[in-house]
């Protein structure tokens, strides 16, 4: 897997950098895209502490995930540029 950083993810909350860096550690942990799916999927449902598409919005194209920031908690807009992309 290749991970690359695009854009500066912006604090608006506390639980921010806890969530982006929860969507990073499974990036980094993942082997496979299930991997990576099951692990997105555990972050955001799974956990007691599961809010990281709180913050973030995330989806799959053929070989990549990618990931956006919302504009602040439980927004359903996005700032404008992908802060992150996996390509598997």
């Amino acid at each position: 897997m290749e991970i690359t950083l695009e854009a500066p993810v912006t604090i608006f909350y506390n639980g921010t950098a806890w969530a982006f860096t929860q969507i990073v550690n499974v990036a980094l942990w993942s082997k496979t895209e299930e991997e990576l799916r099951g692990g997105l999927k555990e972050i955001s449902t799974g956990a007691e502490n599961a809010e990281a598409h709180h913050f973030f919005e995330w989806g799959f194209g053929a070989h990549h995930l990618w990931v956006h920031q919302r504009a602040g908690y439980k927004c359903r807009e996005l700032l404008d540029n992908r802060v992150l992309i996996v390509k598997f």
